[in-house]
């Protein structure tokens, strides 16, 4: 029989009920993801941070800046600039605190910025732009939790802004999404 049982092992070692009942928890959703690579996150032995780790959650505010310019007639260019913050806390979320992953067609990033347009007339909510805070300077520099993008909106109206972004803390490697409603109502008109 020996080599016979080479898949998920999880050994009997005297633990406190809450625990045992944690690992077999682990084991289940294990077994239930066919350990779709999982393995070394959930077979492990009972982790207390593991739930704290799950549970934490991340907000985000928006500030839009309309800027000059614009190659085209209808363009309205702006500056997003994301706060992100632990729910409950209010601590800033920092650059270290994030992990590169890769988006769709994109190489990997710690956040991610998808636009969508919600007033195209032939397909509303189609992605008009994903761009990056690396690219438009240092985020690693912020100790506010103040990230920016600027992107040039090809008219005024309705967009959804999606910000993609994986903690460092997060176990499971999924990346999280907030959207957020932004509206341009003109072109710049200076102060």
């Amino acid at each position: 029989m020996r080599g016979q049982n080479r898949g998920l092992r999880l050994h009997s070692l005297p633990q406190s009920s809450s625990c045992e009942a944690a690992r077999m928890a682990r084991r289940r959703i294990f077994l239930s993801l066919g350990g779709l690579g999982v393995l070394g996150n959930l077979a492990g032995n009972c982790r207390s941070t593991w739930a704290r780790e799950e549970a934490r959650e991340v907000s985000c505010d928006v500030k839009v800046e309309q800027l000059q310019g614009g190659l085209g007639p209808d363009d309205v260019p702006a500056r997003l600039t994301f706060a992100l913050t632990e729910k409950g806390t209010g601590n800033p979320i920092l650059w270290k605190d994030l992990s590169s992953f890769s988006s769709t067609g994109s190489k990997p990033h710690a956040l991610h910025v998808h636009v969508y347009d919600e007033d195209d007339p032939d397909i509303p909510g189609i992605e008009v732009g994903h761009v990056h805070p690396e690219d438009f300077g240092n985020p690693s520099a912020s100790r506010d939790g103040k990230y920016d993008v600027e992107f040039e909106f090809p008219h005024p109206g309705a967009y959804t802004v999606e910000l993609s972004y994986l903690l460092a803390s997060s176990n499971n490697g999924a990346a999280k999404t907030i959207r957020v409603p932004v509206t341009l109502a003109s072109k710049f008109e200076g102060a």
